[in-house]
């Protein structure tokens, strides 16, 4: 059994906004980041979760519950 991975609240939170539909630049926008910052962040999704791609990731963030489809997606 693989151990849980420990996310950062501010990776669950970039990582929920990437699952909502957020580009790095929208994202970035909507927290007063830089685009570097959320993709900086996105990298050690990816790494943590041991993904590869935004699809890969988002499937890993709803499968392992660190993340919610969105309304309009249920």
């Amino acid at each position: 059994m693989k151990k849980p991975v420990k996310l950062t609240k501010r990776e669950m939170e970039i990582g929920q906004a990437v699952v909502n539909g957020g580009t790095g630049r929208s994202i970035a926008a909507a927290m007063q980041l830089s685009v570097k910052t959320v993709e900086v962040h996105r990298a050690h999704i990816n790494m943590k979760l041991g993904t590869h791609g935004i699809a890969e990731m988002i499937a890993a963030l709803l499968v392992g519950g660190y993340a919610r489809l969105p309304k309009r997606a249920r």
